[in-house]
């Protein structure tokens, strides 16, 4: 479950506190992206310092993305942090005229999917089904709305968010509110690199990651119910 954050030209930013929170539910690996001067640029791989120092210079006229990445499919890797330019380059930072998508969610069939879907030469991993998004999102918006999964595409000109759930937090966009509870999730830092390989450091990754994910799940179930409970105002769909 990761986060995606999303903050429209000449809105709200999010604040240390904030960001400081979503890194730490979400510890393997950051991003951030913003359009300017007609191009769309973008970093991963980065730390929370990095991202603050960037957002303080980014114009206000600028559609920011932030990306703060839970690995669930693929290596934990500043290769497999998002954003991600449209055609799926693990460039760790670059600027593109075509656009960069950012992704929360799991998408289940994404193999079966880019097999049946791409006609080019399909690139070499290492992969996620978020950079597999990516490659699929060379074939239109169409194919974003019909994965069904909390996507923004970030173009030149705009910002436009695909799928359901996106939510209104103080002024700028997330994709989920889990990152405001506390789990406790290791973060295994500068060794993220040794779970590539099959090792006892892949192994300990794995354990902590199978017993996050049965916490989660409770924990959710928790944070729903709260949230049930409170008066949140209309979040509504954001699609622009």
């Amino acid at each position: 479950m990761c986060l995606v954050i999303v903050s429209k030209r000449n809105q709200s930013r999010p604040d240390h506190d904030i960001l400081k929170q979503s890194v730490a539910s979400n510890p393997h690996g950051n991003g951030i992206a913003w359009n300017a001067k007609g191009k769309v640029y973008w970093r991963k791989g980065i730390t929370l310092d990095d991202i603050v120092s960037m957002l303080a210079l980014i114009p206000a006229e600028s559609n920011v993305v932030i990306h703060n990445r839970l690995a669930t499919v693929g290596e934990a890797s500043s290769a497999l942090c998002h954003p991600f330019p449209i055609g799926g380059s693990l460039a760790l930072e670059g600027n593109t005229r075509d656009g960069i998508i950012a992704h929360n969610g799991h998408m289940h069939n994404w193999r079966e999917l880019l097999l049946a879907v791409s006609k080019a030469r399909i690139p070499r991993g290492p992969w996620s089904d978020s950079r597999a998004i990516a490659i699929l999102a060379r074939y239109g918006n169409g194919v974003l709305e019909l994965v069904d999964e909390k996507i923004v595409l970030l173009t030149p000109k705009r910002v436009k968010l695909f799928g359901s759930g996106w939510k209104d937090h103080n002024g700028f966009i997330v994709s989920n509110l889990n990152f405001q509870v506390s789990y406790g999730y290791p973060t295994l830092g500068v060794s993220i690199p040794l779970v590539n390989k099959r090792s006892e450091a892949n192994q300990t990754f794995e354990d902590a990651r199978n017993g996050y994910f049965e916490s989660l799940a409770k924990e959710r179930n928790e944070l729903r119910e709260e949230i049930r409970n409170r008066s949140l105002g209309d979040w509504g769909h954001w699609s622009e």
